[in-house]
């Protein structure tokens, strides 16, 4: 980027005033002054100010012993010290006072590659009675003459200097092709010191509680098999209170004082990027937007979302703790300050941007959006949220979990979720609520299919792989736990892995939940342990030892058996198991190894096996492979030999691949 092309508007002025302008990079903030001085027709003067307001950044010049250099929210960054390449790349918009009580909005419209030897105004538009604006040629004829951009070492000179240069003869501007910031003179705003102060003792602290548990585990107490999630939540709970406590003693925080700050749904949607307010627009269905500028845009999305018909739509997936901490948000006028829970509730209402939550923690509902809500908060209606936010649950659990299933059998889960019946035609009702773009599953022949395996009729082949097994119907409790966090969260087998991963591997603790949510989606599918392995090596996950290794594979074989996999119906196989009827006398259940590690592990526990009742057959899945060797060398004697190889072993051709997706395919 060498040059941007901005837009100049002046603010308040109607009819609209504006200047689309080229502006060279590579300069300071100071010198960019001087230039927007000369297009907006201003009186130079130091008393100028740059707010980049998504950024929290003023820039203003530097005043030796000046106080009050930053507020709560803004940091300072000195203008000369800094280049202005560094923010017109990340933000899209910012204000330029003059210092004469005129703002400007300069949008950011196009970053190019091409260099100008000046900065010059492409176009304008406004009438010389509401401004006092030249003709464009005018001042371009100035840009040119005083404004030619020359390249060399970095010009940190201050407004002053480059002004007084000016006012003597000089002509020109020095800029650099490598910017470099200095930051003695920046000064971090209090909200941004919290922020990061905050951050550092959450981390050390998590960090801390993750070492003492596994210390203890250590010591050999045994951890809580009724309710595994209880460290976890201890951890997060004492992490919060600790941020509230640190604001309390800062006095940034007071749970007594609840004073309104007069949010506005439109200032909500100003904090987001442009292309975010585009991709809402469109997602809202709106027509004629695209052409429209940053604050007419959140006008016009603020104004369709807070139509009552609209803010019905785009709550009905909420759940009713969700809606009972935006009814408590809406009932507290002034404000309050959540709790966890609450505040994790709220965190949906925050992206539709029906409640605005500040960073210290204090939340608020628009007044705007709270009368809306109470327009359309009837029993009625909170009765059809509720059966289209379990129906919602119900099909990301059927996706996960069978695949493919009758319709009856999802009938059968909303239920259990709402207690009363749902008959055919009230279940498709509900399913007109849900946006297709959000639904996993279609409607087909009287069944409920996951999208995904639509193609070629893939869900044919799972109905033929899972027989005539009986669908496992989950608890309310259940379905949100595996659609909320990706696997069964409270199962004792999985927290045992999670804690032998944060302990034996280099998983950091804020990633801990994707991979074990990994781990569930690999085993559910039926993977093998190699399968594992393999993801394992493919993410660069890394175990401390080999007896690491040895001791992943009991746990992981426990997690095997209590997981519910798609094969079996959302049954696990430690359930497929007791429901197996008795075998005829004479003849019992047997195991087969997928791979040689597997043979290995089977062959050296048979006789534990056998005693337990099973049979192990380690002929049942393996090929047997000529093999030819030669100890001596090339001219020395070639041995000829048989080998056994297993699905999930490496090919022997030396692709790469899996011996069953290569040279083992049937």
């Amino acid at each position: 980027m060498k040059t941007c092309q901005v837009k100049i508007l002046l603010k308040n002025a109607k009819p609209p005033v504006w200047r689309r302008c080229l502006i060279p990079t590579g300069i300071t903030f100071s010198q960019l002054a001087l230039i927007l001085d000369e297009v907006t027709e201003a009186e130079q003067s130091a008393a100028y100010e740059f707010e980049f307001y998504q950024a929290e950044i003023h820039l203003r010049e530097w005043e030796e012993g000046a106080a009050g250099l930053t507020t709560f929210h803004y940091s300072y960054m000195c203008p000369s010290d800094t280049f202005i390449d560094g923010l017109i790349k990340k933000e899209e918009w910012f204000t330029f006072r003059p210092g004469d009580g005129r703002q400007y909005r300069v949008d950011i419209e196009e970053r190019l590659a091409d260099p100008i030897p000046f900065p010059s105004v492409l176009k304008q538009k406004g009438e010389p009675k509401v401004c006092g604006w030249s003709d464009r040629e005018t001042v371009n004829q100035r840009l040119e003459q005083y404004y030619p951009l020359h390249y060399g070492k970095p010009d940190y000179r201050s407004f002053e200097e480059l002004k007084k240069e000016r006012e003597e003869g000089g002509r020109g501007l020095t800029g650099t092709r490598r910017p470099k910031d200095r930051t003695d003179r920046a000064k971090l705003s209090a909200s941004a010191q919290l922020k990061n102060f905050t951050q550092m003792l959450n981390d050390n602290y998590l960090q801390k509680m993750a070492g003492n548990i596994l210390a203890a585990l250590g010591d050999g107490e045994e951890i809580n098999a009724k309710d595994p999630r209880s460290l976890q939540e201890l951890m997060e709970g004492a992490a919060w209170q600790m941020n509230a406590d640190i604001r309390k003693s800062m006095g940034l925080r007071s749970a007594d004082k609840e004073e309104s700050r007069n949010p506005r749904v439109k200032d909500l949607l100003l904090e987001e990027t442009k292309e975010n307010l585009l991709e809402m627009a469109a997602d809202l269905g709106l027509s004629g937007y695209k052409s429209l500028h940053k604050d007419a845009l959140a006008e016009k999305i603020r104004n369709e979302i807070l139509r009552p018909e609209v803010m019905k739509k785009r709550m009905l997936l909420l759940s009713d703790g969700e809606i009972a901490a935006f009814e408590k948000a809406a009932a507290k006028e002034k404000g309050f300050y959540p709790d966890r829970k609450e505040m994790e509730n709220l965190e949906k209402l925050y992206d539709l941007a029906y409640v605005v939550i500040y960073r210290d923690d204090y939340a608020q509902v628009p007044r705007e959006a709270a009368e809306s809500f109470r327009s359309i908060n009837t029993p009625a209606y909170q009765e059809e949220r509720r059966g289209t936010f379990w129906l919602y649950h119900c099909l990301m659990y059927a996706e996960m979990l069978y695949g493919v299933a009758p319709v009856e059998i999802i009938c059968r889960m909303l239920k259990k979720c709402l207690g009363h019946k749902v008959e055919r035609e009230g279940l498709e009702k509900l399913w007109s609520n849900i946006p297709d773009e959000l639904n996993p599953c279609v409607l087909q022949d009287g069944k409920v299919i996951c999208k995904e395996i639509l193609r070629e009729n893939l869900y044919l082949k799972i109905e033929e792989l899972q027989g005539k097994k009986k669908f496992y119907i989950p608890s309310p409790d259940e379905i949100v736990e595996y659609t909320e966090n990706g696997y069964p969260v409270s199962d004792s087998n999985y927290y045992k892995l999670k804690l032998f991963l944060l302990e034996k591997t280099n998983i950091a603790m804020d990633k801990i939940e994707e991979y074990m949510a990994l781990v569930w989606s690999h085993i559910s599918m039926g993977q093998s342990l190699s399968d594992i392995l393999d993801m394992f090596e493919e993410e660069g996950i890394q175990f401390s030892s080999d007896d690491d290794l040895q001791e992943f594979a009991p746990l992981m074989m426990d997690v095997n058996n209590n997981t519910r996999m798609l094969i079996h119906r959302g049954w696990t196989p430690v359930e497929m198991f007791r429901q197996t009827p008795p075998q005829p006398k004479g003849q019992r259940p047997k195991l087969v190894p997928m791979s040689s590690s597997a043979a290995k592990m089977l062959g050296e526990a048979s006789n534990e096996l056998k005693g337990m009742g099973l049979d192990v057959d380690l002929d049942y899945n393996a090929d047997e492979i000529t093999t030819i060797a030669m100890p001596g060398g090339i001219a020395g004697q070639v041995v000829v030999g048989k080998k056994r190889i297993y699905p999930n072993d490496p090919c022997p051709c030396g692709s790469g691949k899996k011996y069953k997706k290569c040279c083992g395919r049937k």
